[in-house]
């Protein structure tokens, strides 16, 4: 369970990443993994 929460979280990072990568979304993604 845990290995697919991160890994999602990962998705979602990334996907973040490359359109706003804002340092909120960074750490709400960290505390969620």
């Amino acid at each position: 369970m845990r290995r697919l929460l991160l890994f999602i979280a990962d998705l979602i990072f990334s996907f973040r990443a490359q359109h706003t990568g804002t340092l909120g979304e960074v750490e709400a993604i960290q505390r969620l993994a």
